[in-house]
This record gives structure tokens, C-alpha cells and sequence, in this order.
């Protein structure tokens, strides 16, 4: 249980506050990442002329995909 510094008004906690605010962001920054490392590994895989190699990066890019998926998932569902 995080307690109160008699010097903050009643229910103030700025620290809290503000690392919370930062995770937020940090998780969208995070979600933002990964759907731009897929579209990149989506754009490299069009030009491959191996069928697996191509098969192998679109793979990846799904699997970041994913990740965005549940990055944001898990935030929202904490909120």
C-alpha cells in the first residue's frame, strides 16, 4: 500500500501519477515499434525471391504483429 507524505494534499501522489503516465506511453511507444518493425520485415519479404526465406519473414512480421496485439491488450485490459 503506497501511503501519503503529509506534505501532499490528500490523495496526491506525483510520482505514481507520473510513472504511470510514462508506462502508458512507453507501451504505446512499445505496440508502435513492433507494427513498424513488421511492415518493414513485410516490405523486405516482397522483394524476396526465395519462397521460404519470403515464407520465414512474413512469419516474423506476424509474430511482431502479435506482440503489438498483445502489448495492447494487456494495457487495456489493466486500465
Amino acid at each position: 500500500m503506497v501511503q501519503c507524505s503529509p506534505e501532499w494534499g490528500a490523495g496526491e501522489l506525483p510520482e505514481l501519477r507520473e510513472l504511470t503516465m510514462n508506462v502508458d506511453e512507453s507501451k504505446k511507444q512499445q505496440a508502435s515499434r513492433y507494427r513498424t518493425r513488421a511492415e518493414q520485415i513485410r516490405t523486405t519479404a516482397e522483394v524476396m525471391t526465395h519462397h521460404e526465406s519470403r515464407i520465414a519473414l512474413l512469419r516474423l512480421a506476424d509474430s511482431y504483429e502479435r506482440l503489438a496485439v498483445r502489448i495492447e491488450h494487456e494495457h487495456t485490459s489493466f486500465q
